[in-house]
């Protein structure tokens, strides 16, 4: 890993393009061409712009367009242009990259970012589980199978009627 400062792995770091972490805080940086594996505990922000592997638990996390990160991910905040995979626990996500087949996101609050291909807006979402919000009595139900080539969302059935 390296850092903003004294080469290490925390630095003071300030905005950086796309929307990522904006403030002047501390962060653990993994730096593009490096890979991690292992676990990842930290009070502070990381910032992903290379690939980590393992257990990510931290305040904020935040994945570069050319980030990857699988396995488990427990945030308040999680950002990602890049690549996740694996089991995502965290207050707030913005999506704008790539989920990987087998992913499970629990949140509270869901905002996806579409990016536009030629003259179409599309998300790719891999075959995964979304749950957002508070337990409803309804389940949302999403299918991002790729063998029917578009986001389908339904809600679970409502227990039956009596209509008499």
């Amino acid at each position: 890993m390296a850092g903003a400062e004294s080469g290490n792995n925390v630095g003071y770091l300030g905005k950086t393009e796309g929307g990522m972490v904006t403030s002047k805080q501390k962060q653990t940086v993994v730096e593009e061409g490096t890979e991690l594996n292992g676990v990842l505990k930290s009070r502070c922000s990381v910032v992903v712009n290379g690939r980590f592997e393992g257990e990510i638990e931290a305040p904020e996390l935040s994945v570069s367009a050319g980030g990857t990160v699988q396995g488990t991910m427990r945030v308040a905040l999680l950002v990602s242009e890049g690549t996740l995979a694996g089991t995502i626990d965290a207050e707030q996500v913005q999506l704008s990259g790539t989920i990987r087949s087998q992913t499970r996101i629990k949140t509270s609050d869901l905002e996806v970012r579409l990016e536009q291909a030629g003259n179409k807006l599309e998300v790719e979402f891999g075959e995964c589980t979304l749950d957002v919000g508070e337990d409803p009595a309804d389940k949302l139900v999403v299918d991002a199978s790729p063998t029917n080539g578009r986001l389908g969302t339904s809600m679970a059935p409502s227990p039956p009627v009596d209509a008499s």
